[in-house]
């Protein structure tokens, strides 16, 4: 394509990305504080923090809601137990995917 240049501000740190040092995005239409990309040295979270994140999302008052439901309508406690750990563990993984991108590229959601 004729006439279409690219810039990269970018740059590899590791096996992670951030802004190259010198750009500044703040003056972007688009820039926002709370969701601006961190640096690498900003990034502390490890993979406690992420399942710690995981098991408050996933042990809730609607899990537990849930789990009552099912035993209402003819589940044993046990089965209704491993019937939500499982589907927990079954959206683990699109989530894990969603959170690559914040772990690599430093947009702060998990």
């Amino acid at each position: 394509m004729a006439g279409l240049k690219t810039v990269s501000h970018v740059v590899k740190v590791g096996d992670v990305y951030e802004l190259d040092a010198g750009t500044d995005v703040t003056g972007s239409a688009r820039y926002n504080a709370d969701i601006a990309p961190t640096r690498v040295t900003q990034r502390n979270w490890n993979q406690w923090h992420i399942a710690a994140l995981w098991v408050g999302m996933a042990i809730c008052v609607p899990t537990y809601t849930l789990a009552s439901e099912r035993v209402a309508g003819g589940m044993s406690a046990w089965q209704s137990v491993f019937v939500i750990a499982l589907a927990n563990l079954i959206v683990l993984v699109p989530l894990m995917a969603n959170g690559h991108a914040g772990t690599k590229y430093g947009i702060p959601f998990p």
